[in-house]
């Protein structure tokens, strides 16, 4: 054959393969997409991203699946057993343990790039690590942070400007408090197992060890010194200097934002969820017309280690079983900017937690955001133990309450509450 007909035939070849690989590039893709717990304003938040996308991706589109925290609880483990969750969808902290351990989902590694990590610290992103890989990415995040009521501190002869920056002031405050007017100095809550370790009690532990209940590989730690001083603290805010409500053991977080809002105690943890309630008695157009205040925590008063809050957070997350796994980053990467990150918020009634997208956009309730972001960026811990392999994290605060109970009621102290408490964790877990 003559050289001429063989470059025809060449060039035909590459043409043909050009042709083709540019066919199966323009194929139609559909991705399975979901923000879990909030079916309308995920279908809203998607339905934008889609038409927005599609101008540059007009082969892309997107297959939206409404689903409450309830539906999705109960069948995201079918879905990812038959191989038909959705590509890029949010998890729950509370699911996200077991199914990485099995294989649920793709790296992210590529994703968390150095903007994000500029607006994401590692704190937390720890739990979404597992055996050294990023899996999951937070698409919200919430802090418990500390509350006070001003009009109250004016009352007990407390300047209102001046929050309690350590335990010795938070103890002197709540005493002041009791003292001089009809209010607890500050609510504690024992009553639902979830919010022990989100309110008071975790978050004076997180202060005194800046460490969670248990170690990734689920050994207790809240029998060592400092865990054990700072429980003994919880113990004696209650039995000896009795500057909380009576038997907190009844009270659950509820409980507690219906005290705080209606004036009957002083100081409190919670997140920004109580707002609604405490727009019902107060203005919170800004700092200087609202009779609340938000503050950082109280730092404990063990060296070396810096007041912390507890916080939530639920992860994207990309299936392993997407067909498009490229697709699919490129998607979330989109999702992730701030941009996208503030048209989430909206569309779900989400507080903003970077403070890229705060500083970006207007919030109402800013000057509350700004304190909450700094709480995420600088001084929270997820208060929910990841630890997988091992029982849920149910389980490990179960214990831990029973036996903080069992020193609160005096059956032992809060040494050998926490050694017996420590003791059962280890097991469940199988170390020693």
């Amino acid at each position: 054959m003559k050289l001429k007909g063989k470059l025809l035939i060449l060039c035909l070849i590459l043409s043909l393969g050009m042709l083709f690989s540019s066919m199966v590039f323009a194929q139609d893709i559909v991705l399975k997409v979901t923000r879990a717990g909030y079916p309308e304003g995920s279908t809203k938040l998607f339905t934008e991203f889609q038409e927005e996308y599609q101008k540059e991706h007009p082969n892309v589109s997107f297959d939206m699946i409404e689903t409450d925290w309830g539906t999705f609880h109960d069948r995201i483990g079918v879905w990812i057993r038959g191989k038909s969750e959705p590509d890029v969808y949010q998890t729950s902290i509370s699911e996200y343990a077991a199914f990485v351990e099995i294989g649920a989902y793709l790296p992210l590694e590529d994703i968390y790039d150095e903007d994000l990590k500029a607006v994401l610290p590692e704190d937390l992103l720890a739990p979404y690590r597992y055996n050294g890989k990023l899996y999951g990415i937070p698409g919200n995040a919430a802090t418990f942070s500390f509350w006070y009521n001003k009009e109250i501190f004016k009352e007990a002869g407390l300047d209102p400007n001046k929050p309690p920056t350590n335990w010795d002031e938070l103890l002197e405050y709540a005493q002041q408090i009791v003292e001089n007017t009809d209010a607890y100095g500050i609510g504690l809550n024992l009553g639902r197992i979830e919010d022990m370790t989100q309110l008071l009690l975790g978050n004076l532990y997180y202060s005194a060890t800046n460490t969670n209940f248990v170690d990734s590989t689920g050994r207790a730690l809240f029998n060592s010194p400092e865990g054990i001083k700072a429980i003994q603290f919880v113990v004696d805010l209650v039995n000896k200097y009795k500057v909380t409500q009576p038997n907190p053991e009844v009270y659950t977080k509820g409980d507690l934002r219906l005290l705080f809002r209606d004036g009957k105690t002083a100081m409190t943890f919670d997140g920004p969820w109580i707002m609604s309630l405490l727009k019902e008695v107060s203005d919170f157009s800004t700092a200087e017309t609202c009779k609340f205040a938000i503050a950082a925590p109280p730092g404990s008063p063990i060296e070396g280690k810096k007041a912390m809050v507890s916080s939530t957070s639920d992860p994207w997350v990309i299936s392993a079983n997407t067909k498009y796994p490229e697709i699919a980053k490129e998607v979330l990467r989109e999702l992730l900017t701030p941009k996208w990150q503030h048209k989430h918020n909206i569309a779900v009634n989400q507080n903003p937690f970077r403070k890229d997208v705060i500083n970006t956009y207007d919030y109402e309730n800013q000057w509350v955001w700004n304190v909450m972001s700094e709480d995420i960026a600088s001084r929270s811990i997820l208060f929910n133990p990841q630890v997988p392999p091992g029982p849920t994290d149910a389980q490990i605060k179960q214990i831990l309450n029973d036996y903080v109970l069992r020193a609160l009621f005096g059956e032992m102290t809060v040494e050998e509450a926490m050694n017996k408490a420590a003791d059962e964790v280890n097991k469940l877990h199988g170390v020693k």
